[in-house]
């Protein structure tokens, strides 16, 4: 079971990180797929940026995946796509990708993505591997900020989610640590455990309680 108390460093490891719904539908989509078949999917995307003055537009999967993409990654694609019912977009899935492979929350087999223990508690909205990315990644920093001040304004949770990265990240510039913040925050939102008063971000009830079941976690492991 993970614990605080045997947590290394950094924090805040992933630079892109996605709301978990969409991690939870991968998570029911990519097992049996092979893992260099879902990189090269991301790699496509990556290679066919296009230009400062001409970036290529992903916003339409029905339109680019024909046009360019082929193989196994068009495959993959129009899988995402179309099992995700359209609501995951296969170009913005590398947030994702980090995610499901650094907390393994499938495991590999020969290199083919399987369920395992951890799929499906990462799927429940409260266990224990939900709590260890929560915290690895800010989350539990951000809801126990909030559940320690009542409400925090922007500027006070930018200061302290700065002094958090500095600290105990190995991110160094500011637009980066400020943009991995406002990641969390609409995470936890469509999490349902934060909301947004008067320009203050505060816990809803659901955030209350989540919390508080974290907290315990934290004291029955130390």
């Amino acid at each position: 079971m993970f614990s605080p108390s045997l947590a290394v460093e950094p924090l805040v490891r992933n630079p892109k990180l996605p709301k978990y719904s969409v991690v939870r539908k991968l998570l029911g989509i990519l097992p049996n797929v092979a893992k260099s078949d879902v990189r090269g999917l991301v790699d496509a995307k990556f290679l066919e940026a296009g230009s400062k003055e001409r970036p290529l537009s992903w916003k339409k999967p029905d339109q680019w995946i024909a046009a360019r993409l082929s193989g196994s990654e068009a495959d993959i694609a129009i899988r995402i796509w179309h099992e995700s019912e359209k609501t995951v977009n296969p170009a913005i899935i590398y947030g994702a990708y980090l995610l499901i492979n650094r907390y393994e929350l499938l495991s590999l087999s020969d290199g083919i993505y399987t369920k395992d223990s951890g799929t499906t508690a990462f799927c429940m909205e409260w266990s224990n591997k939900v709590f260890e990315v929560d915290y690895y990644e800010g989350l539990y920093h951000v809801l126990s900020w909030a559940s320690e001040r009542g409400q925090l304004d922007r500027s006070e949770l930018q200061a302290a989610w700065c002094e958090l990265c500095y600290l105990h990240s190995r991110m160094t510039s500011q637009k980066s640590i400020l943009t991995s913040l406002s990641q969390r925050i609409s995470n936890l939102k469509e999490r349902g455990l934060l909301e947004e008063v008067n320009g203050c971000i505060c816990l809803t009830n659901s955030g209350n309680a989540y919390t508080d079941w974290l907290h315990g976690l934290k004291i029955k492991a130390a």
